[in-house]
């Protein structure tokens, strides 16, 4: 066994250990509370804008404190 393959052995295993609490917290939730990206694409100018006047928004509406 190389020593690359040991590495990646160990780093699987790491992984493996923080998937399962990672897995049953997103399978708690509901759509709601995960939310749903956004994309914003086209040409031309006003994404930028967009998206950042979202941001206060979409927090205030989650609960969170945004813009101090």
């Amino acid at each position: 066994m190389t020593d690359a393959e040991d590495a990646n052995r160990r780093r699987a295993a790491r992984m493996a250990r923080r998937k399962d609490p990672r897995d049953a917290e997103v399978a708690s939730k509901t759509i709601a509370t995960k939310g749903l990206p956004r994309v914003t694409a086209g040409p031309g100018k006003g994404k930028s804008t967009a998206a950042f006047g979202l941001v206060p928004r979409d927090a205030a509406a989650a609960g969170w404190r945004s813009g101090r």
